[in-house]
């Protein structure tokens, strides 16, 4: 069973031993990067399958702000990562599926989420699509590695 949970120090080692490709750190961040990231406003959270971490995202409070396609009162979802070791196995997809509920409890005042996947990531805007988000059509043109597809997801239904 997926679980997700706020970064805590017990999990930092358990963080630094997921090992990424070379093409996963070209779309994410290293897991030392994700421990270091000190910004005011971006909460580090954990997957966790059994209590062992099997990957790591970020909640930013202050997407909305810094992004004029996003509306008020929304989150924004970055750094979304699972360790290679348990890819292939619909991990990353039930961690997208258990973001809603987990947000609703954490981040009352937030009613959608959002995010951007580069478009040469379609791996991962396909993991995305399958667990309940969806593409705006529009594209972002801020990313680090070229254009990114702007995704998201309403939270105010009742289902979560």
């Amino acid at each position: 069973m997926i679980e997700l949970d706020s970064l805590k120090p017990k999990y930092h080692q358990k963080i630094l031993e997921i090992s990424l490709t070379t093409e996963q750190t070209q779309f994410s961040t290293s897991p030392i990067a994700f421990l270091a990231d000190k910004t005011i406003g971006i909460d580090h959270h954990v997957i966790k399958i059994a209590n062992d971490v099997v990957g790591f995202f970020k909640l930013d409070r202050y997407f909305a702000e810094q992004n004029d396609f996003v509306p008020v009162r929304s989150l924004g979802l970055k750094t979304f990562v699972i360790d290679p070791a348990f890819q292939g196995q619909g991990i990353g997809q039930r961690a997208v599926n258990a973001l809603p509920a987990y947000i609703k409890k954490h981040y009352p005042k937030f009613n959608t989420i959002y995010l951007t996947v580069n478009c040469k990531n379609e791996a991962a805007k396909h993991c995305y699509i399958k667990g309940g988000f969806i593409d705006s059509g529009e594209l972002y043109y801020g990313g680090p590695v070229g254009p990114q597809h702007i995704l998201y997801q309403d939270l105010s239904s009742s289902r979560f």
